[in-house]
């Protein structure tokens, strides 16, 4: 894991590099809904609301959507001319 954050109601995101996945988790760890599959490998995530993640990657910073059924979905991908590790 590269990256974790909290949303407001206390799941916890966490980006995984090495397999390219976000997960959502609930308090007891336990993984909630599935598993969103990178093309590229993540490097950190922030949680900007109670339904937005935002996830740096090599030259872009991209914005998703999280439902309440816990599917996260890409809402904007932002080209950068310079690389970001975290945010």
């Amino acid at each position: 894991m590269t990256g974790l954050d909290f949303l407001p109601d206390g799941r916890l995101v966490a980006v995984d590099n090495k397999n390219k996945k976000c997960i959502i988790l609930d308090e007891r760890l336990q993984r909630l809904g599935t598993p969103y599959k990178f093309k590229a490998h993540p490097h950190s995530v922030v949680c900007v609301s109670h339904d937005a993640l935002c996830v740096t990657f090599g030259g872009s910073v991209c914005l998703f959507s999280l439902s309440t059924e816990n599917t996260i979905r890409l809402a904007r991908e932002m080209i950068t001319t310079s690389k970001f590790d975290s945010i």
